[in-house]
């Protein structure tokens, strides 16, 4: 029987981080008869108009892009969100502020939430909302469930860098990207300010801890973040107890094989505690004290902090006892229940053949303006239809890798059955 229910469109921004999560939700849809376009923003959002009475699940709603929420209304589309960093890395209304607005709450069905601490994060200052934000969990948390244990000793750490804010060109690119997610908010400014004083100074502890890592002869692997402009562990990589992650590869088959986890202020902390491993980080607690408005109390906690390197022990083995408190195996069931309980509307189909044609238009006009953009008078004529002169720089690293390509992978990964999968490439970003 031919399903009538609406594409269900899910743009990704981080290809590696995202991408096991969005084939999990796809795939469920599908065993309602659903269809599904998985692809980078950057490809998606110019479709919105092709795309007539689609269900979009966006994983988030900053209020920069409330336009997009708008233009998705207006072509009778229907949006579900989440965010994607779970309010981990922030702290405070500011933090909350930053990831989203009353106005871009106000124009979704639902919002699904990490956790319950999250949840009450946002009815704090939006108890509105209570009925449209909901703890379900989200799909990405499902799909650290698929990877298998390894409760081999490897006597190997993976420290999951997560500094964009200590390289200038990442900061450039932040600053522009803050004005324009958060509306020039001058109090999230001032807060990337102090974010960036203590990224700054948690690298320097950060790299104290990797030397007594190092020291003890354990090996590590590095994983730098996708959105370090520039190696900031250069210094690191003539020796040989170091190694560089794979960044085509979901940090979550790295996780396994190392036997504890180092990381900075990170979403890694929820990571490592549902795939039972133990995560650390060192921060002083006079240093926490100093940065409280921007350290996240939730990392912390999650974690285990260091005081002093002296008191550091190396686990020996595994620590299997640190379990999530709740399973995720059903996130996806429960969220494509949310999609379908709306009376169903007759789908629009799409012409696969004219999307193809019109995203070559629609990079080469991104390219002309990408080239526009680079003038200062074009910018100070069009600041909101300029680009940022990094924008390919930072797209590579979101996207190493095609859609295609991550997603036939992630289907072999969380043990999907490919005879049930039709896939098709639409684009190098668009499946």
């Amino acid at each position: 029987m031919k399903s009538n229910l609406p594409i269900l469109v899910i743009p990704y921004e981080f290809l590696v981080r995202e991408i096991d999560g969005a084939v999990l939700l796809a795939y469920e849809y599908g065993k309602n008869g659903g269809t599904t376009l998985i692809g980078q923003k950057q490809h998606l959002f110019p479709l919105i108009r092709f795309l007539k009475k689609s269900l979009w699940f966006l994983k988030s709603i900053v209020p920069g892009e409330i336009e997009i929420q708008k233009k998705i209304l207006s072509n009778e589309g229907r949006i579900f969100s989440y965010d994607v960093e779970g309010l981990v890395p922030s702290q405070g209304d500011v933090g909350v502020y930053e990831r989203i607005s009353k106005k871009t709450l106000a124009l979704v069905e639902k919002h699904f939430c990490w956790d319950n601490d999250e949840r009450k994060r946002y009815l704090k200052i939006f108890p509105e909302f209570e009925n449209i934000i909901t703890n379900t969990g989200v799909p990405i948390q499902q799909s650290w469930e698929n990877y298998r244990s390894n409760n081999r000793h490897t006597k190997t750490a993976l420290l999951a860098s997560s500094f964009p804010l200590v390289c200038d060109l990442s900061n450039k690119y932040n600053y522009e990207q803050t004005i324009l997610s958060t509306d020039n908010n001058l109090k999230k400014l001032d807060q990337l300010s102090k974010e960036i004083k203590m990224y700054k100074k948690g690298f320097e502890y950060t790299k104290k801890f990797l030397d007594h890592i190092l020291s003890l002869g354990i090996k590590v692997i590095i994983r730098p973040h996708p959105a370090e402009i520039g190696n900031v562990w250069k210094d690191y990589e003539k020796n040989p107890l170091v190694s560089f992650d794979d960044l085509t590869v979901p940090i979550a088959s790295s996780i396994n094989k190392a036997d504890f986890v180092i990381t900075f202020n990170s979403t890694v902390v929820i990571q490592t505690k549902i795939m039972s491993k133990n995560c650390f980080q060192y921060f002083p607690i006079h240093e926490i004290e100093k940065y409280k408005s921007t350290f996240s109390e939730f990392a912390r906690s999650h974690s285990t902090m260091i005081e002093n390197l002296n008191d550091f022990k190396v686990p020996i083995k595994q620590i299997n006892q640190i379990k999530a408190n709740r399973s995720y195996s059903d996130v996806s069931k429960n969220i494509v229940y949310h999609f379908l309980q709306k009376k169903i509307r007759k789908k629009n189909n799409y012409i696969r053949s004219f999307l193809k044609i019109y995203l070559v238009f629609s990079e080469l006009k991104k390219q002309i303006v990408f080239l526009f953009s680079k003038q200062k008078i074009f910018r100070a004529i069009f600041p909101k239809k300029s680009v940022s002169t990094l924008y390919y720089v930072v797209g590579k690293r979101k996207a190493p890798i095609e859609t295609y390509i991550a997603v036939k992978k992630s289907i072999e990964r969380m043990r999907i059955n490919s005879k049930n999968v039709i896939l098709t490439r639409i684009s190098k970003g668009l499946v």
